[in-house]
């Protein structure tokens, strides 16, 4: 059986004005895709009526090793109306798995592992999600002025 450590390390909350926000989280998306794996989980276009409506959610994995990995979720929210925008909410956080079993030899190695091995492997996802989170910001900033809440 394996457990999965979760540490939530990074969460801020952009607004941007945009003439076209579809386009704009397109562009999100492939920056987002030079730093690692993504999983697209959402991908919704509304042109009906006068306002348009893109709701766009998607994961970015970076592996770090076969038991550890810094993961991004992001939820993107846009409107096309009298001022257009997008709203985008960015988290991330460390994730580190463990295989746990029954045993007097599983509870010693599971033991060993939180007091030496996890410390390590949770530090390095935290460093790869703070680098990570500074470029994204700098790559999107590049593209249009953004205003941040955390």
């Amino acid at each position: 059986m394996a457990q999965t450590i979760k540490e939530a390390v990074y969460e801020k909350k952009y607004i941007i004005e945009t003439k076209d926000p579809y386009t704009l989280a397109l562009k999100i998306i492939d920056i987002a895709s030079k730093h690692g794996e993504i999983t697209e989980k959402e991908n919704i276009y509304e042109t009906d009526g006068p306002i348009k409506e893109v709701k766009i959610k998607f994961d970015l994995i970076i592996k770090l090793s076969s038991y550890s990995r810094a993961k991004f979720t992001f939820n993107i929210l846009g409107r096309t109306n009298g001022v257009s925008f997008i709203t985008i909410n960015a988290k991330g956080e460390s994730q580190v798995r463990i295989l746990k079993s029954q045993g007097l030899v599983s509870e010693a190695y599971y033991n060993f592992f939180m007091r030496h091995m996890y410390p390590d492997m949770a530090k390095k996802n935290i460093k790869k999600i703070k680098e990570t989170a500074y470029y994204l910001e700098k790559d999107i900033k590049h593209l249009v002025p953004i205003k941040s809440k955390h």
